[in-house]
C-alpha cells in the first residue's frame, strides 16, 4: 500500500471514527416520520454581491450579577457586534444657556465651542462644563463601554433626556440643547470611537411630534458636527450613525400626514424633514437620519420581509429627498412584546417562539440594498434574565421562572440567536439561493462566505409542519469531495451544539433529515485540498462528587449531576487534552458520548461546558485543587476568596471578570452547552476551537480542561442567588452519564477531532 493511500484511509478512518453516531441513539433521539417527509433541495452559489448587514446587536441591561447572563464577557459568546447602552447623564449646574436669545447669538456661542471643544466652561461663558460631565461619565459607565470595546462589542448609546414636553423655541433653550448632545457626542466619540446613537426611544408614547421634531433637528445638527470636529481635533475618519424616528413599526402611511392625530404617519412626516437645517431653512447636504430606525415585534419571517420592502419601497419613492440606499435599523426585534407574552403566559423555550427567532432573523438578510442594507442591522430585545414571579417575556436569556422552567440553560431563541449571530455578523458575503424543490413559506434560508474561516454557513429554519429531508447542493461551490460538514441544531431536544459531522458525497451534495421545527447551521469547508484530521485522546478525565475523596479517574463513565439536599449526587467532570499537536489553523471540536440515567430519562437534559487551563492528576484530585472550581458561598451574602466547592456550588461567580481568551487559575471560561434526551447514548460536539486558539496566544500552558456541569447560576443551597427557588432547579435522581477514556467502547470514548 502506497504512504498516499494509506495516509488517505487514515484520515477517512479518523474522521469517519469521529463521527459515528450509533443508529439506535440516532433513530431515540432524532425521530424522523416515514409518512409525512418534506423533500427540500437547495442549491448554493457564488456570492450574489449582496452582503448581511453589518450590525447583529443585542439590547438589554448590563449587569455584573452572575445571575444575570448580561456581563459584556458574554456578549462574546453570543457573538454580537453591537449592544444598544442606555445612558442619560443629567444636566450641568454651570450656565448652559449662556445668555442666548437669537438666533445670531446661538451661532456665535456654538462656533466658539467648536473652535475649542475641551476648553472648561464657567457660569460666565458659554463653554462645556466638561468636569461634571466626565464626572457622570466615570465609573460604571465608562468601565462598561471599555468591557465591551475591549471584547469587540461596540456600543450604541440610547440618551432619550428632554426638558419638557413643549417645542423648543427660545434660541437660549435650543442653545442649552445643542450644547448637551454635542457634549455628550464628542466625548464619546473622541474617547472611544463611538458613532451610533439613538435620539429618542418610542418618542410618541411621551411627547407631540412637533415637540419631538424640535429637539431632533438640534440634536441631529450636534451630532454631525461633534463627530466633524473629534475628525479634525483627532484626526479619525468617523461617520455619523444618528438613528431615528425609533418608533414601534416603520410607520410609513402619507395617508395619516397628522402624527399628532396618528402616530403611524410619524415616519414619512419627518422624511419630509430629512434636509432641514437647525433654523428650518433646506440644505440638500443635510441628512437628520443616518440610520432609518423602527421597532418589530412578530414570530412571522414572512411578515418582517414584507416589512422591510415596504419601508424600502416608501423611502424610495418618498415625496422629498428620495435616499433608497439609506442603512435600516431594527433597534428592537423580537418574536413577540413582553406584555403579550405575559398575557399568553407564553415562554421562550415554548419551540415555535424558540424556532421563530431564527425566522425573523434571517427575514432581517434578504436583498442586500433592497433590504437593510450593509450598514444596517439589528438589535435583538431583550438580553436577559426575568425576576422571580414573572414570565421570562420576550427576554432571549438563560433560565425562566415559569414552567417549565427552562432549568438547564439557555432558551431555544436565545440558541437560535447565538448561532446567527456569531457565524453571520460583520457584513459577510450573502450566498446566491435557489430552492430546487420544496419551497415553503415556512422555510427560510440564508447563507454567506466567510474568507476568514475559509468556510461557507448555511441556516435554515424550517416550520412547515412536517419533518424533512434536506439536501443542498454545493457543486458551485469550491468544495472537496469528502470534506467533513458539520451541523449545529435547535430543535425539541438539540440546543445549538453539533449533532452531527456529515461528509460531501461524490455528487457534491450534503443531505440528512430533520424534525419539524427546527434550525440549523451547517458548516461547508470551502477548500481544494485534502481536509487533515486527527483525533486525541484526553491525558486523563474523571468526575468530582461533593464531600467524597473517593477517586473516579479509572471508570468508565463520567458522572454530571445536581442534587438539592445530598452532596454525594452532586457530581462535576473533568477532562484534560494536551495542545502540543494544535496550531492557530487548526478547528477543535470537543467529542462527547452521553445519556440520561435516573429519573425522567426522555426528558432534555442540559450541561454546561467550561474550558481552564491548569495541571492535575486524576487520581489526586480534589475540591481543594480542582481547576475550574473556583470560590463558594459560606453564607447567603459572604463569597470565599479561596477554591474549593465547600457544600456551595456557584461557577458562574468564576466567569465575571475574566480576562477573555486567558481564563486562568480557578476561573472558568463558559464555552457553550450540550443536550441529551435519552437512556441511549448519543454522540454530541462542542466547537471549542475560539478557546483552543486563545490559549495557544495567551497561556504558556501545554493542556486544556473541560469542565462539565449541570450548574448556570443556580445554587444547590439557596446561597448566592436570589433567583433560586427550591425544589424548581434542583435535579433529583437525574443524571447525565459520559463515556470516559476508559469506557470499554472505544466510540463512547470522549476526543478532540482536529480539522487541518
Amino acid at each position: 500500500m502506497s504512504k498516499i493511500l494509506r495516509k488517505n484511509m487514515v484520515a477517512l478512518v479518523t474522521m469517519i471514527f469521529c463521527a459515528t453516531i450509533t443508529m439506535k441513539a440516532q433513530v431515540l433521539s432524532d425521530p424522523i416520520s416515514q409518512v409525512h417527509v418534506d423533500n427540500y433541495l437547495v442549491k448554493l452559489s457564488a456570492p450574489s454581491g449582496y452582503r448581511i448587514p453589518k450590525i447583529i446587536g443585542a439590547s438589554g441591561q448590563i449587569s455584573s450579577n452572575p445571575s444575570a447572563f448580561t456581563n459584556p464577557d458574554y456578549f462574546q459568546w453570543y457573538g454580537i457586534t453591537h449592544h444598544r447602552y442606555w445612558f442619560k447623564p443629567t444636566f450641568s449646574r454651570l450656565n448652559w444657556k449662556g445668555g442666548v436669545k437669537t438666533i445670531q447669538e446661538f451661532l456665535t456661542a456654538s462656533q466658539l465651542i467648536r473652535q475649542n471643544p475641551l476648553k472648561q466652561g464657567t457660569r460666565n461663558d458659554v463653554f462645556i462644563d466638561w468636569s461634571d460631565f466626565t464626572s457622570q461619565c466615570k465609573g460604571i459607565v465608562c468601565s462598561d463601554i471599555e468591557k465591551m470595546l475591549s471584547i469587540g462589542v461596540i456600543p450604541m448609546l440610547v440618551n432619550t433626556s428632554s426638558f419638557s414636553n413643549l417645542p423648543i423655541s427660545d434660541w437660549g433653550d435650543k442653545f442649552e440643547y445643542w450644547k448637551y448632545w454635542y457634549t455628550y457626542v464628542y466625548f464619546f466619540a473622541s474617547h472611544y470611537d463611538i458613532t451610533l446613537y439613538q435620539f429618542t426611544n418610542e418618542p410618541h408614547a411621551g411627547i407631540s411630534y412637533d415637540t419631538w421634531k424640535s429637539r431632533w433637528l438640534i440634536c441631529t445638527d450636534a451630532t454631525h458636527k461633534a463627530i466633524t470636529d473629534v475628525n479634525r481635533d483627532f484626526n479619525k475618519h468617523l461617520i455619523s450613525g444618528l438613528n431615528g424616528p425609533t418608533e414601534p413599526g416603520p410607520y410609513w402611511d402619507y395617508s395619516l400626514p397628522d402624527p399628532n392625530i396618528n402616530f403611524h404617519g410619524w415616519g414619512s412626516v419627518s422624511w419630509a424633514d430629512i434636509h432641514t437645517d437647525i433654523e428650518g431653512k433646506q440644505d440638500s447636504t443635510i441628512w437628520n437620519y443616518d440610520l432609518y430606525d423602527f421597532h418589530k415585534y412578530s414570530n412571522d419571517g414572512l411578515g418582517y420581509e414584507n416589512t422591510i420592502r415596504a419601508l424600502r419601497q416608501g423611502i424610495a419613492n418618498a415625496r422629498k429627498a428620495p435616499s433608497p440606499n439609506i442603512p435600516i435599523m431594527i433597534s428592537e426585534i423580537n418574536t413577540s412584546t413582553g406584555g403579550n407574552f405575559k398575557t399568553k403566559n407564553l415562554d421562550n423555550e415554548d419551540l415555535n417562539y424558540g424556532i421563530s427567532v431564527a425566522q425573523i432573523l434571517q427575514a432581517t438578510a434578504i436583498g442586500g440594498p433592497a433590504g437593510l442594507g450593509t450598514e444596517g442591522g439589528l438589535f435583538l430585545f431583550k438580553l436577559g434574565a426575568a425576576p422571580e414571579g414573572t414570565t421570562l417575556g420576550n427576554k432571549i436569556s438563560y433560565v425562566s421562572p415559569i414552567s417549565p422552567f427552562n432549568y438547564g440553560g439557555i432558551t431555544r431563541g436565545g440558541a437560535c440567536f447565538q448561532m446567527y449571530a456569531r457565524h453571520f455578523r460583520g457584513g459577510l458575503p450573502l450566498l446566491s439561493l435557489t430552492e430546487i424543490s420544496g419551497s415553503n413559506a415556512k422555510r427560510r434560508s440564508v447563507a454567506v462566505l466567510d474568507d476568514a474561516e475559509n468556510a461557507y454557513y448555511f441556516y435554515s429554519s424550517f416550520m412547515s409542519g412536517v419533518d424533512a429531508k434536506v439536501s443542498l447542493d454545493l457543486s458551485a461551490l469550491a468544495v472537496k469531495v469528502g470534506s467533513p460538514v458539520t451541523m449545529q441544531r435547535v430543535d425539541i431536544n438539540n440546543i445549538g451544539q453539533i449533532t452531527e459531522i456529515l461528509s460531501i458525497d461524490n455528487t457534491k451534495k450534503v443531505s440528512f433529515s430533520i424534525p419539524n421545527n427546527t434550525a440549523f447551521l451547517v458548516r461547508i469547508p470551502r477548500t481544494l485540498a485534502t481536509v487533515s484530521t486527527k483525533v486525541l485522546d484526553p491525558i486523563q478525565d474523571t468526575y468530582l462528587t461533593i464531600g467524597s475523596q473517593v477517586d473516579h479517574s479509572s471508570e468508565g463513565t463520567i458522572k454530571v449531576s445536581l442534587h438539592h439536599a445530598d452532596p454525594l449526587l452532586r457530581r462535576i467532570g473533568f477532562l484534560n487534552f494536551s495542545l502540543k499537536d494544535i496550531n492557530s489553523t487548526t478547528r477543535v471540536l470537543l467529542k462527547l458520548s452521553g445519556r440520561n440515567t435516573g429519573d425522567e430519562a426522555n426528558q432534555r437534559e442540559i450541561i454546561h461546558v467550561y474550558g481552564v487551563v491548569g495541571n492535575w492528576k486524576g487520581q489526586n484530585l480534589k475540591w481543594s485543587n480542582a481547576p475550574g472550581i473556583g470560590k463558594y458561598y459560606s453564607s447567603d451574602s459572604l463569597l470565599q476568596t479561596t477554591t474549593g466547592l465547600g457544600s456551595m456550588v456557584e461557577i458562574e461567580d468564576n466567569y465575571s471578570g475574566v480576562t477573555p481568551g486567558q481564563g486562568l487559575g480557578i476561573y472558568g471560561k463558559f464555552l457553550g452547552q450540550i443536550s441529551f434526551s435519552s437512556s441511549s447514548f448519543k454522540q454530541n460536539y462542542l466547537d471549542v476551537t475560539d478557546y483552543v486558539r486563545s490559549l495557544l496566544l495567551h497561556s504558556t500552558n501545554n493542556t486544556v480542561t473541560f469542565v462539565l456541569a449541570r450548574i448556570v447560576r443556580y445554587n444547590v443551597n439557596q446561597y448566592s442567588s436570589s433567583y433560586y427557588r427550591k425544589g424548581v432547579y434542583d435535579y433529583d435522581n437525574r443524571c447525565v452519564e459520559f463515556g470516559s477514556s476508559e469506557n470499554p467502547d472505544s466510540s463512547l470514548r470522549p476526543k478532540l477531532c482536529l480539522y487541518h
